[in-house]
């Protein structure tokens, strides 16, 4: 389990620009819907998206930016957040 979840942070971590395609530093749900349907996805990435889509909110609220821009999207700093916590729940 463990494996699984630091693959799913490797690939967020370098695919988090490319998924952003606004610009805005946040990973919207329209943005992950996008990619989870795109021809250019793998399928293991397709899975990765879709815990990204599926744990939005949680991974949303593992860090609080202060930023009124938000849009309950996902920032680097989420991740970074919500990955350290569940990578430390799981040792």
């Amino acid at each position: 389990m463990l494996d699984n979840f630091q693959e799913i942070k490797e690939f967020a971590y370098e695919a988090f620009d490319k998924l952003d395609s606004d610009g805005s530093g946040y990973l919207d749900r329209d943005e992950l819907i996008d990619a989870l349907v795109s021809e250019q996805m793998m399928p293991a990435e397709r899975e990765f998206i879709n815990f990204l889509l599926t744990n939005q909110e949680q991974i949303a609220n593992a860090f609080d930016e202060e930023d009124e821009n938000n849009r309950a999207g996902i920032s680097r700093a989420d991740l970074d957040t919500y990955f350290r916590t569940i990578m430390n729940l799981l040792r």
